[in-house]
């Protein structure tokens, strides 16, 4: 898989503000994002952006070699 890293500051973190961000991105050519299970990234019109949302497994302290 091939990517690339894009970031972008917001002001409050709510969907609505995602929404404009991914709007953005969606215009230069974006086709999904990688992200965690935060609550404003599964907000309702964050979705209705159309981009694909690929979300990352919970965090597993056993995953990450913790404790080692």
């Amino acid at each position: 898989m091939k990517g690339r890293l894009w970031w972008d500051w917001v002001k409050r973190v709510r969907g609505v503000e995602i929404a404009q961000v991914l709007r953005a991105w969606k215009g230069a050519g974006v086709k999904g994002v990688v992200w965690d299970h935060a609550a404003f990234h599964k907000a309702k019109v964050v979705g209705e952006v159309g981009l694909r949302r690929i979300y990352q497994p919970p965090y597993s302290p056993e995953s990450c070699g913790a404790g080692i």
